[in-house]
């Protein structure tokens, strides 16, 4: 953080430039030895030593300036869990809401529904899903918006399925096969392998497909023109990343992870077919858990924006 010095008003401006670097100078000698006092010679012939004292003052009260002071954080927002709706229209002020993303809805679709249902101008969530994806979205609304950044850091639990043998440009299913490889003949330790390799701390490089910006540009709209960029890795962790191929269909492959956030599990399936030496892409996800919220209390939207609007209607009727 850049720090301003309020200097004050010398008598002497000459020597001011002097003082200055002597003053710096000192101060980065060793903090035991005793540093002299002396005196600056001014333009007509006399000395100020008051202003080694001016300087002094004022460069602690400047040193004061370099700690900005932390913004509090509003009281922790009141979970509304399922079913149960609040009494009062004022808990949508500083409120959290456990939400199950159906497939096709974009976390944006979330955040604007409730917007409308709850007539509530800040509204925000905490990570997004993909559209093909199910599961966890935290949404907050009001004051409780501002704690949306410590739980988005927290660690994210998913389920899904992979096809192993086909890549996509999406990484997902959402896009078109861009590469087939042979996979019928990977053996579940082949599989296991692969995946040891992708758990712990790890580099990850984020598919063409994501709101990442490179040089000010979203990948994903580069990605649409036909663009491929290259992509800086990021550091992610996996905790668990446990395996099973169906008995049905040894090409498809269920999976549960614990990640960190940032962790992109589209990548995680396209890294594991590259390292079995064949390919794979992502057919289904669902996130199940964020820190200590688990979907299996989340609302589902509909139900909570047509809940709402009747309960809406009955605290209006009742004030009446």
């Amino acid at each position: 953080m850049r720090t301003t010095c309020y200097l004050p008003k010398i008598s002497c401006p000459s020597a001011v430039n002097l003082v200055i670097a002597n003053r710096f100078a000192l101060r980065l000698s060793s903090s035991t030895s005793r540093r002299p006092r002396f005196s600056v010679p001014c333009a007509n012939g006399t000395t100020n030593s008051n202003i080694h004292d001016d300087l002094d003052k004022h460069l602690a009260k400047a040193s004061t300036r370099q700690t900005p002071r932390k913004k509090s954080l509003p009281p922790t927002p009141t979970q509304v869990e399922a079913p149960r709706l609040p009494a009062s229209s004022e808990v949508w002020q500083n409120a959290m809401v456990l939400v199950d993303k159906p497939q096709g809805w974009t976390s944006f679709d979330l955040v604007n529904k409730l917007r409308f249902a709850l007539k509530v101008k800040k509204v925000g969530h905490a990570g997004t899903l993909d559209p093909m994806a199910t599961g966890l979205v935290i949404i907050a609304t009001g004051r409780g918006t501002k704690h949306l950044d410590s739980y988005m850091a927290q660690e994210k639990e998913y389920t899904g399925t992979m096809k192993l043998g086909e890549a996509t440009a999406s990484y997902d299913k959402d896009s078109e096969v861009v590469e087939t490889k042979p996979w019928d003949h990977l053996t579940d330790a082949e599989l296991h392998a692969a995946r040891d390799s992708l758990l712990g701390d790890i580099l990850q490089v984020p598919p063409m497909y994501s709101a990442i910006k490179i040089d000010g540009k979203k990948l994903y709209e580069l990605a649409r023109k036909g663009k491929e960029v290259e992509r800086p890795p990021r550091s992610v962790s996996v905790k668990v990343f446990d395996l099973e191929r169906r008995g049905d269909d040894a090409q498809l492959v269920d999976f549960r992870v614990v990640c960190s956030k940032g962790t992109y599990i589209r990548s995680l399936a396209h890294d594991l077919g590259r390292c079995a030496g064949s390919a794979a892409h992502l057919v289904a996800l669902r996130r199940e858990r964020i820190g200590e919220y688990s979907v299996r209390n989340a609302w589902d939207i509909q139900k909570l924006s047509e809940g709402w609007r009747e309960r809406r209607a009955q605290i209006d009727a009742e004030g009446c």
